[in-house]
């Protein structure tokens, strides 16, 4: 399978010096410590700033994706890698990998990340190349997941279905706190606990359905609040909402009257007229049943 050549400099150029002295490096991680680091702690390989520094560098030796990011660290000899703060393991020290550094692109703060690399280079003065070299914005970032995308050359017929979650910069964390009450534990294997999930009985299938929004906005130990709009002015929608991510939790004894949607109540349905909203508020009893991913309308 034939690849594209690489943007980046020669291996040779790049093993020869980094495109910065120790002592910009030693001022660069100063500023990079302020950048909040938005990962748990379990599980971490490289601190943040040693990503972000490793970034910005490979940026400046003419990097343009985290791919290339990637291929410019794997070629720094050991005291290089050493100077931008990688890890060491039984003394070798290992370069950030192209998940780590995406990673690490999709949920820094873009606007704080450049911020901190602007008020380095002002205490550089002229000692850097130029501030068209830290263009980090968001739209940056964005395009350079879009190159990635450009770039690869699987088919549907041969890529896992969940293959390009890898590459596009969408983070979906947030959402699935706001939208279904859940959250994942870090981990090797990411497992979604959630008090919530919608259900399309229209079109048989999970999840809200077209111009339907959802905002959980109050979680106890036995209780969740959800406010539902239909955001369709013209046509009514109807959802399912059934308590807990696989069923595990029964009794959704909802104060608006939804009526059930199934004979053991795991789940109720819920209908909106063009343009209203409703507010809805269960008492839960959590991981009561067996986990069972079936549809509600599957379980009668």
């Amino acid at each position: 399978m034939q690849r594209r050549a690489s943007a980046v400099p020669a291996a040779g150029i790049l093993r020869r010096n980094l495109p910065l002295t120790p002592a910009q490096l030693e001022a660069l991680w100063r500023h990079l410590r302020r950048v909040p680091d938005f990962r748990s702690r379990q599980g971490l390989r490289h601190p943040l700033p040693s990503g972000l520094a490793t970034v910005l560098t490979s940026r400046l030796a003419g990097a343009k994706t985290p791919k290339e990011s990637a291929e410019f660290a794997a070629r720094l000899p050991p005291e290089h890698l050493q100077r931008l703060g990688a890890r060491s393991l039984a003394g070798t020290y290992r370069a950030p990998s192209y998940h780590t550094i995406r990673r690490v692109l999709q949920g820094v703060d873009p606007l704080r990340f450049e911020a901190e690399c602007a008020a380095w280079m002002v205490t550089q003065g002229a000692a850097c190349e130029g501030p068209e070299a830290l263009a980090l914005g968001g739209k940056t970032l964005r395009r350079s997941y879009d190159h990635d995308l450009q770039e690869d050359d699987t088919t549907a017929a041969t890529r896992l279905a969940d293959y390009l979650l890898g590459i596009m910069p969408a983070a979906t964390d947030t959402l699935s706190r706001l939208t279904v009450g859940g959250y994942f534990p870090r981990g090797r294997i990411w497992v979604l606990h959630s008090r919530l999930r919608y259900f399309d009985p229209e079109r048989r299938r999970a999840g809200l359905p077209p111009d339907m929004a959802a905002l959980a906005h109050e979680l106890t130990d036995d209780s969740v609040s959800v406010t539902l709009v239909n955001l369709d002015q013209g046509e009514p929608r109807e959802v399912a909402v059934q308590a807990g991510g696989t069923r595990s939790t029964s009794s959704p004894r909802s104060s608006s009257g939804a009526k059930p949607e199934t004979s053991d109540a795991s789940a109720v349905t819920v209908r909106l007229a063009p343009g209203a909203g409703q507010r809805l508020a269960f008492r839960l009893k959590r991981y009561a049943n067996r986990p069972d991913l079936a549809f509600p309308w599957n379980r009668r």
